[in-house]
């Protein structure tokens, strides 16, 4: 990507209080891919995590218009480098999109970045969020992809490396990796009178 690309995308990011915190070195990627898979792994072994995605995660013909629908994640994983695992939606069913080509070259990661705030304090994951919904917007407006990864934020420890390791004592909120992508799928979305009164 253009490097004022992913300059733009930290200063939309800045506008909210938030910090984008691009890993540039491939020994900080490489690191923060093995957390995510650990987080991806410690989470998959617990009953109750597993029974919320699997709620969240409706079968191909389903009607449902929320969720992560089945036209949102690959049927097999894209083997990427470093390897950031995505979540196992279909959990073994096959559900998904077909994968883009067997035995391809590993794809890029894309650009690797950690959606930062200084403090952990409610008003920060506010800021947090603001600063990912302008940064989502202003990545798609053009034409970037995003991936999302939250696994090792929701285990404490991970979290607590992420921070210390390659955040410089900054408190990670989100793991994103922006790229092109050569699938797009249009998402679920639930009907406005559901959501507003």
């Amino acid at each position: 990507m253009p490097t004022g690309l992913i300059a733009a995308l930290g200063s939309e990011t800045a506008r909210e209080g938030a910090r984008l915190r691009i890993l540039g070195e491939e020994a900080q990627q490489t690191a923060l891919a093995a957390v995510v898979e650990a987080g991806n792994y410690a989470i998959s072994f617990d009953p109750s995590r597993a029974d919320e995605q699997t709620k969240w995660a409706p079968g191909p013909r389903s009607d449902r218009r929320d969720g992560v629908p089945a036209t949102a994640y690959l049927a097999k994983q894209e083997r990427v480098e470093p390897s950031f695992p995505d979540r196992d939606y279909a959990h073994g069913r096959g559900w998904g999109l077909p994968p883009a080509g067997e035995g391809q070259i590993p794809r890029s990661a894309g650009v690797v970045a950690i959606l930062t705030t200084s403090t952990d304090q409610p008003h920060d994951w506010i800021s947090a969020g603001q600063a990912l919904q302008r940064t989502l917007l202003y990545a798609s407006s053009c034409g970037l992809t995003t991936a999302l990864h939250t696994q090792p934020l929701e285990i404490p420890s991970l979290r607590e490396f992420i921070r210390t390791q390659l955040c410089e004592g900054a408190y990670p909120q989100l793991v994103l990796r922006f790229g092109a992508s050569d699938q797009a799928e249009v998402s679920v979305r639930r009907a406005v009178d559901d959501v507003l009164l």
